[in-house]
Parts: C-alpha cells; structure tokens; sequence
C-alpha cells in the first residue's frame, strides 16, 4: 500500500496531526474501530455541517460543558419497536467492544455515539420524519469538539477502510481542520443576512387553528372528568414553506446566540434536520451521579410580576408536582437516594417561564444511561400521567405524528455515561419546509385559550430565529 500523502499545505500542527492520523491507518484488523483524536483549531461546531451538505451530520451544544458538531458515519445502530432502549445498548456493547483509540495528547473525550429516539415507537414512520428511526445513534466519522479555548477533531475508521481508502481520510480530516481555521477567523456576532435563514423568506404559513386546538383541549378534558387520565400533554404543528430552503448553519448559529441557557442540538438524515434550542434535561449520568429535573408550568416572560404569578397558580404547581413525583417514582428503585427541593424555582427564558424542580440521585447499581431514559421517557411534562394511558390517547387521538418532538436526544458512550435531553422547541427543516412543534400539559382546569397562546410562545424559540410571528 502506498502511504497516503499527509501534505504540509496545511498549517504545521495540522501537519504533525495528519502526519499521526497516516501512522494510526497501520496495523488495524478489518473488523476493528480505530478512533484518532487530533488538535485543531478553535471554530464554530455548527460549521460542521456546511462540510457535508447531506447525509448524517450531528450539533450537541449544552449551555456548559464542550460543544460538539460531527458529519459521516463509522458505525450506525438503529432499532425499532418497544425494546428499543435495550436493543440499541446491546448493539452498542458489541461496537465499544471492537474500538480503540489514539490521541496526540491529553486533549479530546472518550468516544461517543449521537441521536436519539422517535416519541413512541412508530411516530417516525410517518411524512416528514422518513429517515429518521424508532432509535438511531451514530459513531462520527468525524467529531470535533471545543471546549474553553481547546478543540480537536476525532476521526473514526474500521481496518477495512483504513487499507481500501486511506487518503481519503487523510483528506477529509485536512478540509475539515483548513474550514474550521478559516470559520474561527471570520465567525461573526450575528449570521450574514441577519435573519438565520440564509436570505430564504417565508412564502406561505399553515398552523393549527385555534378552534381546533380548543376541540383537542375539550376532549383531553372529558377523558380527564371520566378518570381515563389525569393529565395529557397536547402538541400542535406549524409549517412554513419558504422561497429556498433555509441555511441550517446560520439557523444554530443564532439558537446559540439567542438561547444561551438551553441546549442546542441538530440530527441530519439525508437533506432532513431536526433541530432546536431545548431547556429540558432529561437525564445526565456521570457514573452513580444522575441529574435530571422537572420542567412543567409555564407563563409568558413578559412582565416582572410573571414570576411571581406562575410561583401562585394553582393549576400550575399542581401540572408540576405530577411531574416531579413522577420522575422520582421511576428513578428510586435504581438508587441509593433521590434528593429534590420542596418548592419549584423559576426557570426565566427569552419568552416562557417555567416551573423547575432540580432533581439529584446516586445510582445504587450501575444502570446504564439508557435504563434511566427508558424509565424516565415520556415524563408527564411532555406525555400525562398515567403514563401508559396518556400515551394511548395521544396516539389515537393527537392529529399530527411527533417523530422525535419531545422524545429523548442525546448522547452516551462506552461507560453508560450520557447526556439525554428532551426534544422541545425543534422543528424539522426538510427542504424548502419547516415544521415546528410546541405543546402544553392539559389538566382538570385548563383554559384552551391560554393553552393555545402558551404553545404560541413556546413556538417563538424557532420563529423568532427566522423572524417570524407565531
């Protein structure tokens, strides 16, 4: 084989990189994951994207902690039905189980496999969501990550790929770190056209009607009077179709600017995103360490006296404890101890509050990350309560199929270790389209107007990036 050409076009550490990415291509059995971590410079994550215009492409951008962008696939796992949670970890055993890696340096994170999952099984498998699995998670071909002033890009390959195509490895990796210099150089404070959409405009605008929505609201409410539940979580869609399709690139870029305190995520099935500005944590586990939250209760951010209003309301506090008890029943038989506030805070973003409850536990086993999404998704905040009830009526009776709205997105890698939020304020970019999705937990006591203005305002997370009015 001839050695693949680790060209000094580049800058010299980039050189010295690729010159240890050419070295890792040797030795690798054909069945085997190799996974080089090198350093490079400091850029924008969501540039990622703009390497590959299609095909898988993953953002992970917590408020704290490394932000993260990839493209291409080394190795993909998908499943589908109700054991889903338990499928993808057993597939994933077996890819950690043929993965080693090498670094130049103290620098990078140990590997990681990107995606999420679909709100029941089956809600993927329906127009717009073609692509887009019960669960799916992908090894990066090429994964870089920034954190604080450091970055590195992690390039995966299997022996087989090393062998039949190296050079281009070696070229891909030397185009990403050239475009990641160039975009640390000339990222701007705001994206070109100032709009996030890349100089598309909206040509037409469909959205549920408010009538229809109160009819939703009404029957939730007559299946709650007759005991079937004790409360549902209602979803509307809005869809835009625009005169081009909007730039995904310059979109995140000003999630992360305007939704400093959420989590920005964006997952690419061929030319389809699904993208968004989440502050939901579903669950993180750091080892026996597990943080997760209640998130339920909302009003406008609008006025000062708001805060305290949503602290007062009745109907609220009420939507909220459902929340928390539920997540702690379904996380106590896996821990030693589950400690959570008495009384919620107030969680302020750009345009809702919400209630929020920080919950903590120590793992009394070690329960893989994926265990504790399983027994936490749906929570009531996004589902009902009961549970299995809530889930019921939303599939037979809610007229628009979630996908991967309000399911669990996130990552987690060889230790059980992950990071999982909930999938709100997102929307599905696919083409010249955009659906956007928004809901609101209905109780005894809700009003469907107000629900219908909070699911307006939840909906500005997205419409405000493309300057729109819900």
């Amino acid at each position: 084989m001839t050695a693949p050409s680790a060209s000094t076009s580049v800058e010299p550490h980039a050189g010295l990189a690729l010159d240890l990415l050419t070295r890792s291509f040797d030795g690798l059995d054909a069945g085997r994951v190799r996974i080089v971590t090198l350093p490079a410079p400091v850029g924008p994550p969501e540039h990622m994207m703009a390497f590959e215009p299609t095909g898988p492409a993953a953002v992970w951008c917590p408020s704290d902690g490394p932000k993260l962008g990839t493209i291409g696939q080394a190795a993909r796992l998908e499943a589908t039905g109700s054991d889903r949670f338990g499928e993808i970890r057993r597939q994933a055993e077996a890819l950690w189980a043929r993965v080693d890696t090498v670094s130049a340096g103290e620098i990078g994170l140990p590997p990681r496999l990107f995606g999420g999952f679909s709100f029941h099984p089956g809600s993927a498998a329906h127009e717009p969501w073609n692509g887009f699995a019960d669960a799916a998670f992908a090894l990066p071909r090429f994964c870089y990550g920034v954190h604080e002033r450091a970055a590195w890009l992690s390039v995966a390959f299997t022996g087989e790929e090393a062998r039949r195509e190296p050079q281009a490895l070696l070229d891909g990796a030397r185009r990403i770190l050239r475009g990641l210099d160039d975009a640390g150089h000339h990222e701007r404070s705001a994206p070109r056209d100032g709009n996030g959409t890349g100089g598309s405009r909206v040509i037409a605008k469909d959205t549920m009607a408010e009538s229809d929505w109160v009819a939703v609201v009404e029957a939730i409410r007559t299946a709650i009077a007759a005991g079937q539940v004790a409360k549902i979580v209602a979803a509307r869609r809005a869809l835009l179709t625009f005169s081009q399709p909007p730039n995904v690139e310059e979109v995140l870029t000003r999630l992360r600017q305007e939704a400093p305190r959420c989590t920005i995520f964006a997952f690419r099935e061929g030319d389809a995103t699904f993208l968004g500005a989440t502050p939901e944590r579903l669950v993180t586990r750091s080892g026996t360490a597990v943080e997760t939250e209640a998130l339920a209760g909302s009003i406008g951010s609008g006025e000062a006296a708001h805060a305290d209003r949503l602290l007062e309301s009745v109907k609220d506090q009420h939507e909220h404890e459902l929340v928390v008890q539920q997540v702690v029943d379904a996380l106590e038989p896996l821990c030693q101890k589950v400690d959570f506030a008495e009384r919620p805070i107030v969680h302020a973003l750009r345009h809702v509050l919400h209630l929020r409850t920080p919950i903590s536990a120590t793992l009394a086993d070690e329960a893989h990350v994926l265990e504790l999404v399983e027994r936490l998704h749906p929570t009531p905040a996004v589902g009902g309560v009961p549970k299995r009830d809530a889930i019921r009526w939303i599939v037979e009776h809610e007229p628009l199929a979630r996908g991967w709205y309000a399911a669990p997105v996130g990552w987690f890698d060889g230790n059980g270790d992950g990071d999982f939020d909930v999938a709100l304020r997102s929307g599905l970019l696919a083409g010249d389209q955009a659906h956007l999705y928004a809901g609101a937990g209905i109780v005894a006591d809700s009003d469907p107007v107000s629900e219908y203005a909070e699911t307006g305002l939840k909906l500005k997370a997205l419409l405000s990036v493309l300057e729109l009015d819900p």
